[in-house]
């Protein structure tokens, strides 16, 4: 079966311990997340889709054991929960993503009340507490350092245990810090920025945005600097780095998840514009005549409409895994009704051709002056090696720009290996050293 049945259509069943005949507890509609019984056995709780176009599985519902009494405890939570724990029989913890922070909260299960409990600039995803839920540990990470080890304790401020990284006190490292400005529609926009090292005020320096994929995610103020996300990379190398939580991201509840089905590639994308022109115009930190666009998957996607649709804004943009063809993505992706359902909004895929090509970057493919650099996992399912054949064919007869190519043997939807890794990101500094801040283009 495809992977669209256990993202779209999974259900929660209850077996009794002898054996015998599955039945399903409570009806779910859309994606679900993690299940856990009250510690009494007589609640359940899980984290779930509010409908079958959710994008993600992002709050709190619970029930009694045999299905009744079902109540969306976050409702009302303008963020996009993650994680939660039983703390006691009325009680739960949660871990809720909003905009680019994390924030822990205690909810009573009867009333859905939430008393803050933690938020911390280590971005967290986990809390594990002793047996009294009187002090937790977690793994978070800052803009200077991946995941370390955290204790917490009583109201006093999370204590760091580990160094796994000592090599990073001894270099200089960029920080991030979180905007806010309005899309052309008034649609309030949140993103990340880092400054390259050795910011120097009134000087405006190129820009590389770094698009998240999904694109049911969300950029975080932790550390965004790997294979995929290159933050501390492109700072040391005297770039701005700009991540946008466009409309479709999490950790703004799901309206605003919702906001860009049905126009891909479209109001999501202007939301990008109009961060770029409020870095330029509002903050005077870049050179708007110096852009570049990278990501991966849904960020790819990004990539390839920079490089077409949208190419006189961008001098070189990166494609990694990326659809360039929503209408060919459709009928080889593990993902064809989830991509539907939550990406478009739309409930039958054959029914919206027109709109599906409208939002394709090979609809666009003449329009092209960017150069584009184009990365794909060999083996990659979700978004098949097919995306990038056909973007490549077709620069390669058009010869009209510079595009390089590069398949990345073994690997799936993204690189796994570590000299893969390596490469890409040696790739990634050369292409925009080369058609952003050189004469390459």
């Amino acid at each position: 079966p495809l992977t669209d049945h256990t993202y779209m259509y999974q259900k929660i069943y209850r077996i009794p311990a002898a054996g015998g005949r599955a039945e399903v507890v409570v009806p779910t509609e859309g994606k679900l997340g993690h299940v856990a019984y009250s510690p009494d056995g007589q609640r359940i709780a899980w984290l779930g889709a509010v409908d079958i176009h959710d994008p993600s599985a992002q709050n709190v519902f619970i029930a009694r054991r045999d299905g009744r009494e079902k109540r969306n405890l976050t409702a009302d939570y303008q963020g996009s929960v993650i994680w939660f724990h039983w703390l006691d029989d009325e009680t739960i913890a949660m871990i809720g993503i909003e905009k680019t922070a994390t924030r822990a909260y205690r909810v009573d299960v009867n009333t859905g009340r939430r008393e803050f409990m933690l938020a911390s600039r280590p971005v967290f995803s986990a809390l594990s507490f002793d047996a009294e839920h009187r002090a937790a540990a977690f793994a978070g990470s800052t803009p200077f350092h991946p995941p370390e080890v955290f204790y917490l304790a009583g109201g006093d401020e999370p204590r760091r245990l580990t160094n796994n990284n000592p090599i990073l006190d001894e270099l200089e490292l960029a920080d991030q810090f979180t905007i806010e400005y309005q899309a052309d529609d008034g649609t309030t926009i949140t993103g990340l920025v880092m400054k390259p090292v050795g910011y120097q005020e009134g000087r405006r320096y190129p820009l590389i945005v770094s698009v998240h994929g999904g694109p049911e995610a969300a950029v975080l103020d932790g550390w965004n600097t790997y294979y995929i996300r290159w933050g501390q990379l492109l700072a040391a190398h005297g770039y701005v780095v700009f991540w946008p939580n466009y409309r479709g991201s999490t950790g703004r509840g799901v309206a605003y998840s919702k906001k860009d089905q049905k126009d891909l590639g479209g109001a999501e994308f202007r939301d990008v514009l109009a961060g770029i022109d409020y870095l330029a115009d509002e903050l005077g930190l870049v050179d708007k005549s110096r852009v570049g666009m990278g990501g991966g998957s849904y960020g790819g996607y990004f990539s390839a409409l920079a490089a077409t649709r949208y190419s006189e804004h961008f001098k070189a943009a990166i494609d990694f895994a990326g659809i360039t063809n929503w209408i060919s993505f459709l009928g080889t992706s593990d993902i064809p009704m989830e991509n539907t359902l939550v990406h478009w909004g739309f409930e039958r895929p054959y029914d919206h051709m027109e709109e599906m090509w409208n939002a394709s970057p090979m609809k666009y493919i003449k329009q092209s002056k960017t150069a584009l650099l184009i990365a794909h996992g060999a083996r990659d399912e979700r978004v098949p090696i097919g995306q990038a054949w056909e973007i490549y064919t077709a620069l390669s007869i058009l010869d009209q720009t510079p595009y390089e190519f590069v398949i990345y043997p073994r690997e799936g939807h993204g690189l796994a290996e570590r000299e893969h890794q390596i490469d890409f990101m040696k790739r990634v500094l050369r292409w925009f050293d080369t058609y952003v801040k050189g004469a390459g283009r």
